[in-house]
């Protein structure tokens, strides 16, 4: 054995390899030893497959159990509740932010009020686009969601997207602020926030 090999031989480099060639002969040797079709729902374990591990748009109805499907035959499933058209009727304002887009004043003195300018223009960017493409929002968004794309896709239509500034969108969040702080006025903080609330 050449002398440069015999120096790098560790107990760690000769169990490492040893493992590997373990690990490989015993799963070269499950794939050779298993006939083909052997392995069924008697050989899995319950719980042992998840929805990981199955393939999107893979299962077809006769996968799913006689009692589920039982349970959803016949049944149209329809949105329960859309939040703008009770926001509207609550505060009697036509549209309701429901998200925002905060910066903090060491943001803004690190990076100055161009950076939430554009900020805002980047998010106007993007709804844009996800609403003129929800099938590739869907695709870039399901791993992050852990949602199917599918259902992302459809329910785009239905989320009201928009983006406006807070300027712009101040006598909603104020008539929203009313009602939740008639609730409680801890909600709000006590009080309706001040223009620097509404910077943009």
């Amino acid at each position: 054995m050449p002398r440069r090999i015999r120096d790098r031989l560790t107990y760690a480099n000769v169990t490492a390899t040893l493992a590997l060639f373990i690990a490989l002969g015993g799963s070269s040797y499950a794939a050779l030893k298993l006939p083909r079709n052997s392995v069924g729902s008697q050989q899995i374990r319950t719980g042992a497959v998840a929805s990981s591990e199955v393939k999107d748009r893979s299962l077809q109805l006769q996968d799913i159990s006689k009692p589920t499907r039982a349970s959803l035959a016949g049944k149209n499933f329809t949105r329960a509740l859309d939040c703008q058209k009770l926001m509207a009727q609550v505060t009697g304002r036509p549209a309701i932010p429901q998200a925002g887009l905060v910066v903090t004043d060491k943001f803004v003195g690190r990076y100055g009020e161009p950076a939430v300018a554009a900020l805002q223009a980047a998010l106007e960017r993007a709804v844009q686009a996800v609403l003129r493409d929800p099938q590739a929002a869907a695709a870039t968004a399901a791993a992050a969601l852990e949602l199917p794309k599918p259902m992302i896709e459809r329910s785009i239509p239905f989320s009201n997207l928009v983006v406006r500034s807070a300027s712009a969108a101040r006598a909603d969040l104020t008539a929203l602020f009313d009602v939740l702080a008639k609730e409680d006025p801890r909600i709000i903080g006590g009080r309706q926030p001040d223009d620097r609330f509404y910077a943009l």
